[in-house]
């Protein structure tokens, strides 16, 4: 099984909005997005890290990990239905039992709560 991401046409079912897109387009590492509560920011997260995942595998780099944090359990399952419906043209693997997507050569996600388990 090759491990390169194929130079064809595979939807990402995610759309910016306009104060996101203006995140998006910042050059900055790091940047902090300050919404307020059902605003999208978990959206947007995902979205942003697979583009980050993306350019960076353009770039050459390999084992691209990224990690999604949520607060709790609750919204932690919220984000990983997200994922699937999202990613799901490029899922390679998922792992309900390590709570882990892999997307091929763009690397996997990882998702953590910070509620006790």
């Amino acid at each position: 099984m090759s491990t390169a991401v194929a130079e064809k046409q595979v939807a990402l079912y995610y759309t910016t909005f306009p104060l996101t897109a203006r995140i998006h387009d910042d050059p900055a590492r790091i940047r902090v997005v300050d919404y307020g509560r059902r605003s999208g920011k978990s959206y947007f997260a995902l979205g942003e890290g697979f583009c980050m995942s993306y350019r960076l595998y353009k770039q050459g780099v390999q084992n691209l990990r990224g990690v999604i944090v949520a607060p709790t359990n609750k919204m932690l399952r919220e984000n990983w239905a997200m994922a699937q419906a999202m990613f799901k043209d490029w899922i390679t693997q998922s792992i309900v039992s390590e709570q882990r997507i892999v997307l091929g050569a763009l690397g996997q996600i990882e998702f953590v709560s910070t509620e006790s388990q």
